[in-house]
């Protein structure tokens, strides 16, 4: 009986364990990230979610053309336009980048 009511003293670690030392570095890694997290349209990168929103809050005419251009390519390379499609797409790019390019 005098065992049990003894109590003993519990040992504290004076370092990190090898788990917690490993979860900070991989941590540490992913906070200082600055390869791409994303792609869109496979050729625009961001390394973060704050990048993304800031590049769509401040899109502007160049850029917003761009993204179609580059969304259009990408609908045609899977095959989701028809022909007919295709060539009023095609046709209506050429015209917006015509039309872009007198305003310059």
């Amino acid at each position: 009986m005098e065992d049990i009511n003894e109590t003993t003293q519990r040992k504290r670690r004076t370092g990190k364990s090898s788990l917690e030392r490993k979860y900070n570095e991989i941590y540490d890694s992913l906070k200082n990230r600055t390869e791409p997290v994303g792609t869109l349209y496979n050729s625009i990168n961001y390394t973060t979610l704050e990048d993304l929103d800031i590049f769509i809050d401040n899109l502007n005419e160049n850029q917003a053309l761009f993204c179609l251009i580059e969304a259009s390519k990408m609908a045609h390379n899977r095959n989701i336009f028809t022909i007919e499609e295709a060539e009023l797409l095609s046709k209506s790019i050429r015209i917006l980048k015509q039309f872009n390019d007198e305003l310059k």
